[in-house]
């Protein structure tokens, strides 16, 4: 009844930085959420994520698992067997001897009225992640209204700072199309979570490629865009994922920032001019001036002047050191 203790920070031994779970994506103790449309394949990598952190499995893309845990998938949208056949395809994707035990459950209250029951099992389970797939369904109110976005959030941070949260988000109706989505519903959602990344997929022959564009983290230099690949195999019955180079689709790349748009348009190490460079993004070209602008500042990228007279315009190039990175996108 009392609440928290109060806490002199000065008296505080000085805390490691900011630490992860799931590097670039779930922060240790703290609420990261991922968005996308439906259908998009948010519940897939929500489930490789939950095989990760049970198994201290490193997943492609960086996404590796800091430390084995338990995990508590609350599904909201599915039931147990749609996602027992999701865990399956995924570790067998992985090669896992074993099916990783992944505790789920299909939820039918908000999380603000099940909450005590699930602090419960979290603390019997010895649980480490906690999955809310989808937050829309587990508010138990209208989406946009602030105060019931916030008692959810609030709900699930009372789990403890031992416990890091995944929060699945859908987009409005109208972002569908829009390069640049938006959380569906109030904008607390966005101001609870600690680390945010919007997802893009496209089907492909076989499988879905996946883009993740970093929108928010709270600390520390922000991740770069990254793709990913699931491929399935149906006579196998298993889904393998894999790193997927954005550059090789044109709408996934579109939906990155200009800057990086530009680094992976000279990661080729030609020189382009600004005329190129505007013509081959399909962009503004005030938009590019201003993104070269900071590219050269960070120095990510170098201009080479012109030659005196008509026809010389200056040339960007990438840095040598972005393009001798093994994996610079």
């Amino acid at each position: 009844r009392e609440g928290e203790p109060f806490v002199d920070l000065s008296e505080m031994p000085r805390p490691a930085k900011l630490t992860y779970l799931v590097d670039k994506l779930v922060p240790r103790g703290q609420t990261a959420l991922l968005y996308s449309k439906g259908a998009s394949g948010k519940s897939l990598l929500a489930m490789a994520i939950a095989v990760a952190v049970r198994t201290g499995r490193a997943l492609p893309g960086g996404l590796a698992a800091q430390a084995e845990s338990g995990v508590l998938y609350l599904d909201y949208e599915a039931d147990e067997e749609e996602q027992r056949l999701r865990l399956d395809y995924i570790a067998r994707g992985m090669k896992l001897e074993t099916i990783p035990r992944v505790i789920c459950r299909h939820q039918t209250r908000p999380l603000v009225a099940d909450i005590m029951r699930l602090k419960g099992e979290v603390v019997r389970r010895g649980i480490g992640l906690v999955i809310v797939d989808s937050i829309a369904y587990a508010l138990g109110g209208n989406a946009i209204d602030a105060e019931v976005c916030i008692e959810a959030f609030t709900a699930l941070r009372s789990l403890g700072n031992s416990v890091s949260r995944l929060v699945i988000a859908h987009i409005p109706k109208s972002d569908k199309e829009s390069k640049t989505a938006s959380i569906f519903g109030s904008i607390f959602q966005e101001n609870a979570g600690r680390c945010i990344w919007e997802m893009q997929s496209v089907e492909e022959r076989g499988g879905v490629a996946i883009g993740l564009y970093p929108k928010k983290k709270n600390w520390g230099k922000k991740s770069e865009p990254f793709g990913l690949r699931f491929t399935f195999d149906d006579a196998a019955e298993s889904v393998k994922l894999t790193s997927y180079d954005l550059r090789n689709d044109s709408e996934l790349l579109g939906h990155a920032t200009v800057p990086y748009q530009i680094v992976a348009l000279l990661g080729d190490g030609r020189e382009r001019t600004l005329k190129q460079i505007t013509e081959d993004l399909g962009q503004a070209e005030n938009g590019v001036k201003s993104a070269l602008r900071r590219l050269e500042i960070r120095g990510d990228i170098h201009q080479f002047n012109g030659k005196p007279g008509r026809g010389h315009e200056a040339t960007y190039v990438l840095d040598a050191r972005r393009i001798s990175e093994d994996d610079p996108f």
